[in-house]
C-alpha cells in the first residue's frame, strides 16, 4: 500500500442510506488518515456529503446518463488505482462502476438478499440476527482494519445553510418536526393519523411544527396545515436546510424514512 491510499466508497442512494454510511466514512478516515477518499454517489445527493470533512473528492453520478456515464468516470479516474473500494451499494451499477476502476481490493455490502427475500415472500424468517445498516457497513471494511469509534452519524452543512434556515422559523418559538412521508407508500403511517395527531399536539404543546417533505408531497400535506402554527415546509428545502430544520427541532415524528437517519445525525429525538 502507497504512503497515501486511495480508498473508494461507492453509495448511490438514497437519502437515509447515504446518511447512514457517515459513520463508515469516518471511520475509514480514522484507519487511514493520510488517504484520498473518494466517494461515488448520485447526483441528486450529493449535498449530503459535500461538506463531509472526512471525504477529499466526491463524483456524481447522473442516472440519465446510463452506462455511458458510469464508463465517463472510469475513463476520468484511469490514473487512479484505489488500494479498496467499499461497495456499500451492491447493485449492478455499483458492480459496472468498479469493473471501470483499477483496484486492490474490493469489499461488497452483504445485502442478505435470499433471507430477505424468503422473509418477504414466504414468511419463512432465517434470520439469526439482524445487524443495524452501519454495522453491515463496517463489516464490508473489517479485513481492511476499519473499526467502529462509537460515534454514530453526523452530517455537516455550510453557514449559509444554518442562516438561510432561521430566516424561515417562527422567531424564537419551540419547533416540532414532522415527516409524514416516506420513500414506500407501505412505509407511511395514514394520513388520517396524522390528522387526527396534531390537534392534540397543538393542544398540548406550545411549539409551532414544521411539516418537512420533498415538492411531490407538497399538496399531500395542506390539510395538515389547520393552525397558523403549522407550517407546510414541503419542496421548499434543500436536503441540507431540512437537516438544520430538524437539528433546531426538540423533536423529529416521522415514518421510517430518510429524514429519520438526519435526526439521528443531528442528535434530534425521534
Amino acid at each position: 500500500m502507497s504512503a497515501q491510499p486511495v480508498i473508494g466508497i461507492i453509495r448511490f442512494s438514497s437519502i437515509g442510506d447515504i446518511v447512514l454510511t457517515t459513520a463508515f466514512v469516518r471511520q475509514v478516515r480514522r484507519r487511514f488518515p493520510e488517504a484520498q477518499l473518494i466517494y461515488f454517489t448520485k447526483k441528486e445527493f450529493a449535498e449530503l456529503v459535500s461538506y463531509n470533512p472526512h471525504i477529499s473528492r466526491l463524483i456524481t453520478y447522473n442516472t440519465q446518463t446510463g452506462l455511458k456515464g458510469l464508463n465517463e468516470i472510469g475513463e476520468r479516474l484511469d490514473s487512479v488505482r484505489f488500494d479498496y473500494i467499499f461497495d456499500l451499494h451492491n447493485n449492478q451499477r455499483s458492480h459496472y462502476l468498479t469493473h471501470q476502476l483499477r483496484y486492490n481490493t474490493v469489499r461488497r455490502i452483504d445485502k442478505s438478499r435470499i433471507s430477505r427475500a424468503l422473509l418477504v415472500y414466504t414468511k419463512l424468517n432465517l434470520y439469526r440476527q439482524t445487524p443495524s445498516i452501519p454495522e453491515r457497513y463496517l463489516k464490508t471494511g473489517r479485513d481492511a482494519g476499519v473499526q467502529d469509534d462509537g460515534k454514530g452519524l453526523e452530517i455537516y452543512w455550510p453557514p449559509e445553510t444554518e442562516q438561510d434556515v432561521k430566516q424561515l422559523l417562527p422567531g424564537n418559538a419551540p419547533l416540532m418536526a414532522l415527516a409524514p412521508g416516506a420513500g414506500f407508500y407501505t412505509k407511511m403511517w395514514p394520513m388520517d393519523y396524522w390528522q387526527k395527531l396534531l390537534p392534540e399536539l397543538l393542544e398540548r404543546y406550545p411549539h409551532h411544527f414544521m411539516l418537512i417533505g420533498g415538492k411531490d408531497e407538497k399538496k399531500m400535506l395542506e390539510p395538515l396545515c389547520i393552525d397558523t402554527r403549522v407550517h407546510n415546509m414541503a419542496g421548499r428545502l434543500s436536503l441540507l436546510e431540512s437537516a438544520a430544520l430538524i437539528r433546531h427541532s426538540d423533536v423529529l415524528i416521522c415514518n421510517d424514512s430518510g429524514v429519520m437517519h438526519m435526526a439521528s445525525a443531528t442528535g434530534t429525538p425521534i
